[in-house]
Order: C-alpha cells, then structure tokens, then sequence
C-alpha cells in the first residue's frame, strides 16, 4: 500500500508563481498525496487561488490564516499533516512530474527519518544543479553519522554543510518534523531551514542522501523573503543565534560549537551585505550608526573574538569586510560593501 506524503505549501503574495507551483504538485506521477496550502494572510490574490485549486482537487487542503511568517506557516500546516512522511514546496517554486514517485520508492527500500535530495536552482534562463557534499548512501551507522553531522554547517573551505540546509529538498518522518518545528521561535527572519534541519538531523537514526534526485526547482526570486532587506536584522540575527545555541546545548552536541560559530558570523556578514547593497531607507551615516550598534553588542564581540579573517571559510569580499569590522574600521566595510563582487575578485588583493 502506497504510503500518503503530505506536501505543506506556504503561500504568501505569490500568485504570479503559484499556479505552475500547484499544477507540478497535482499532476504528480505518484498520486498518494495530501497537499496543504498555507495561505499566511495574502493581500495578492494567493488565497483565492488556493480554494480555487481545493474545489478541483480532493487532496487539497486551504489553511487560511493572519500573517504570521513563514516558520508559523510552516507550523500550520504540519499540524494539519496526516501522512506518515512530510515535505514542503516553496510557492513560488516548482516540481518535476515524478519527483516523488522517485523518492517513495528510494523510501520503500530504505525506511529512513529523513530524506535528502538535490535540486535545480533557477535564474531566468539560467539553471544549476546543487547536490549536497555528502555522498549518496544511508548514514544510520555511529561512524557514518558522526561524520555528517559534524560537517552539517561547514568544513575548512566552504560554507557549505555536508546537507543542504533548505527543508523542501527533503522529505522528513512527520513526528520527527512535528517535535522540532513546534519547538521552534518565531520571531526570526532568516536561518529557519537550518535550524529546523540541524534539530531533525541530530534526532534522526537514519539519513538517506540522494544526489541523483534533483526534481525541485528553486526561482531565484528577489522579491522573496530570503532576498529581501531586513530592517530587523540585530533582533532577528540574536534570535537565530538563541535557536542554534538552544539545539546544540539541549543535544549535547558540543563538538558542534566551532562550526556553528563560523556559520553565525557567516550569517552577520551576508546580512551586513544586503543592508549595504540593497535599497534601504538608511543613509550612510545610518548604515555607520547601526554597524556601531552592531559591533558593541556584547553577542557579536564575542563572535568576532574567535576568529582571524582568514579562519572563515568565506569569498574574498565577506573576508575583507570581517577583516574591517574586527578591527572597528566601520566606514571603510561600508564602502568595501558597495564594490561589486567582480570588480573584488579580478582587482582586490590582500
């Protein structure tokens, strides 16, 4: 008997997108499916859309409700879950046709906690494979677990976890999912998908890793939440830290500590990046004031207290701006922040 996968979807003002996204989930060669649309208070038309869609198709499930984020709505609909296995689709993103008639059956073979896949990241007509670092196989060995998961967050050259961190290239048991996403604070922006993969991974017995399945397509989209500017990047930065420090203290996890601390100052500097490169309302003497701020907290003193520029496996521009801010040289990341990358790749040298 095939075994029912609940996809969450959380919807909020992607109607341009959110049709080809519904369609690719509907039209799915594997048919046990329950689909649940998270509406979080859409003002575009995204809600309509949904129950629309729900009248067509029995296995649609509407959730409609105030606005409350994306970890809320993701909340929402794991809630509203039944099937014995949990993925997620972005709204604005896509689904190849027999994406999870490939899954399940890797599943049958191999009755895992969580499932991890590759996918395709798309840019207008641009299209890349990202595939996780780790190798394909089960890791529900001590040895084999280890490994991975002490390289869930970086290695000495790159900052990328032997997993990808994103939730929707994965397929996670429901009761594993619905411990550690209900435990989850909300008031943060950005990191939700590490955090709820790093919690999961730390609990599971037995990861499967695919990299021949890279069904999902990621849209490049720089109106989406991840892209946007965050006038609350301070707060929601400590938040983020709470949540990791939180997860590893309660798994006694220590031997983590090293690599999420690289990983949280990778997080300060790409969202001190987006302040400087993105339109904002501050000027750059309100850029300066609130890098100040920033760097007398007492949190990222001590961040930046570990570690030398070069200990970070960050790109050259990262690194120069992290080089500045240790020393407290606030004016000149701001403007070392404005040189397009290219120009900082083929010209700067330090």
């Amino acid at each position: 008997m095939d075994k029912l996968l609940s996809i969450i979807v959380p919807v909020y003002n992607v109607g341009l997108y959110l049709e080809e996204c519904i369609e690719s989930i509907i039209k799915q060669t594997y048919a046990c499916l329950e689909i649940i649309l998270v509406d979080d208070g859409s003002t575009d038309g995204s809600g309509e859309i949904c129950d629309k869609y729900a009248i067509e198709d029995k296995r649609i499930k509407v959730i409609h409700k105030k606005n409350g984020g994306l970890i809320s709505a993701r909340k929402a609909g794991i809630q509203a879950a039944a099937g014995e296995y949990v993925t997620y689709v972005d709204g604005d993103d896509w689904i190849e046709l027999d994406l999870y008639e490939k899954i399940l059956s890797v599943i049958e073979s191999a009755a895992c906690d969580i499932m991890c896949c590759g996918y395709k990241w798309n840019k207008g007509n641009e299209c890349e494979i990202i595939t996780n670092l780790a190798e394909d196989g089960e890791y529900k060995e001590d040895i084999a677990r280890k490994k991975l998961i002490l390289g869930l967050f970086c290695n000495e050259t790159t900052m990328r976890g032997t997993i990808n961190y994103c939730v929707w290239s994965k397929i996670f048991r429901r009761e594993l999912l619905y411990k550690n996403l209900l435990e989850m604070r909300e008031d943060y922006a950005f990191g939700e998908d590490a955090v709820c993969t790093l919690a999961c991974v730390l609990d599971s017995k037995n990861i499967v890793v695919n990299n021949n399945i890279c069904g999902y397509h990621y849209r490049w989209n720089e109106e989406s939440i991840t892209n946007k500017y965050d006038a609350k990047f301070f707060e929601h930065s400590l938040a983020l830290y709470s949540e990791i420090d939180r997860i590893i203290e309660e798994r006694r996890c220590s031997e983590l500590e090293d690599h999420a601390r690289k990983y949280k100052l990778y997080i300060m500097m790409t969202g001190i990046t987006k302040i400087i490169d993105r339109k904002s309302n501050f000027s750059l003497v309100q850029q300066y004031n609130y890098f100040k701020r920033l760097s007398k907290s007492e949190v990222f003193s001590e961040m930046i207290s570990y570690y030398e520029a070069e200990q970070i496996p960050m790109g050259k521009k990262l690194r120069r701006m992290y080089a500045l801010l240790k020393k407290g040289q606030l004016k000149y990341m701001v403007l070392a922040g404005k040189i397009p990358y290219k120009f900082y790749v083929e010209r700067t040298k330090f």
